[in-house]
């Protein structure tokens, strides 16, 4: 089944069908791209920028707002966490070609120097010479880049859901026995808000992502209620303008509810965007707003961008 989108995606890029499709039967809907670090943006953005409508989410909120037409092939940047080549890889380029975007932040991490978890499962994971390594009394094969990567996502989906101090332990004693010298220095750091400033003054919107970035579903509403509305509280007070868009941590349908939607809203967000793939139109959920991930070579990202993919999956 892969090999055979494979060989649809690439034989509709290079014979240049999509580009064709696209100019006849163009894209009446916004997808919004989330991406996590910069380091894919500056392979796509020529294409991007060249074949999609770029908007911003002011924009879309305000064809929701008033059911004005949508531009032909419109997108959305965005960009979640705050990794700080946000600002040297990304900034650059989007000032460049004045190119609007949204950065969401994890705002307890902005800063501090701390890195991710999830980074350190990867950075371990990936850097090990064992050929296995075991998680709670199961052992996954490290034989390969393939397996290597289905073992750091299938570790990373059963950590997310634990309480922070919990998962911290588990991180730890899932790494010792790698045998793997973590060099934080190595991993992807983190904005600083001098940075953060700097952007937010020169035309780039910032959203919150929570706090510490939990499951909001798996925490009490209290705590739900303090990571959303807290967060919006000290990005506002570091920017100094008001924080209007909330991204869901993680993002999936079983990471927020309609009790996560109603805070998010009851704090003051105008908006919020799941981490669920499909596009958006004038009638969509704007609390529920879908999103597509950048991890892609370029004729999967132009398919997953072209109106043929919808007509093909019939999707309104």
């Amino acid at each position: 089944m892969k090999l055979a989108k494979r060989v649809l995606h690439y034989s509709v890029y290079y014979t240049g069908l999509i580009r064709l499709h696209n100019k006849l039967h163009p894209r009446r809907n916004v997808v919004i791209i989330c991406a996590h670090e910069g380091i894919l943006l500056p392979r796509y953005i020529n294409y991007l920028y060249k074949t999609c409508k770029i908007i911003s989410l002011d924009d879309f909120l305000e064809i929701h707002r008033s059911n004005t037409a949508i531009p032909d092939n419109a997108v959305v940047l965005t960009f979640d966490d705050g990794y700080r080549d946000n600002y040297t890889t990304v900034y650059p380029i989007l000032k460049k070609y004045r190119i609007p975007a949204t950065i969401f932040l994890t705002v307890n991490m902005i800063g501090t120097g701390k890195v991710l978890w999830s980074d350190k499962v990867r950075y371990a994971i990936t850097n090990t010479e064992r050929q296995f390594v075991q998680m709670d009394a199961k052992r996954r094969k490290l034989t390969t880049s393939s397996n290597r990567e289905q073992t750091i996502q299938e570790i990373c989906r059963l950590l997310k859901g634990m309480p922070e101090q919990l998962r911290s332990h588990k991180v730890d004693e899932l790494i010792a026995p790698l045998d793997v010298r973590l060099d934080e220095t190595k991993l992807p750091q983190m904005l600083t808000w001098e940075q953060v400033k700097e952007m937010s003054d020169n035309g780039i919107t910032f959203g919150a992502h929570t706090l510490s970035h939990p499951v909001l579903t798996k925490i009490s509403q209290e705590d739900a209620r303090r990571e959303i509305a807290e967060s919006k509280r000290v990005l506002e007070e570091k920017i100094q303008k008001p924080v209007k868009y909330f991204a869901y941590p993680y993002g999936t349908e079983t990471d927020f509810n309609e009790d996560i939607k109603n805070i998010v809203r009851e704090s003051g967000y105008t908006c919020a965007l799941t981490f669920m793939d499909g596009y958006n139109v004038q009638n969509s959920d704007i609390f529920a707003l879908g999103r597509m991930a950048l991890f892609m070579n370029k004729p999967d990202l132009a398919f997953a961008l072209s109106s043929l993919r919808w007509r093909l999956l019939d999707w309104r």
